[in-house]
């Protein structure tokens, strides 16, 4: 039985990396984004309810993920788009 991929570590640490030592960047800021979505798509009942409806053939759990990585894109175009905005003068 094979263990079950977790991502690996979310906020790993290391300050001085040895030889021959891979350093882990940790959690990527599009999955960070997708958490903070997902949380707030699970605090609404109503909402969830009216994504479920949208898409009866999957379970409500998938559409949740799904909407949650799509505010995850939203917002680094957003934030690209103002990153852009504000270098140029």
């Amino acid at each position: 039985m094979s263990a079950k991929n977790d991502g690996g570590p979310a906020f790993p640490l290391q300050i001085a990396p040895l030889p021959d030592s891979e350093i882990q960047c940790g959690m990527s800021l599009r999955d960070w984004f997708a958490g903070q979505a997902l949380q707030g798509l699970m605090s609404n009942y109503e909402l969830l309810k009216m994504l479920d409806e949208q898409s009866p053939k999957l379970p409500t759990r998938h559409v949740a993920a799904q909407h949650a990585y799509g505010f995850a894109d939203a917002m680094l175009k957003e934030r690209d788009r103002v990153v852009d905005k504000e270098e140029k003068p």
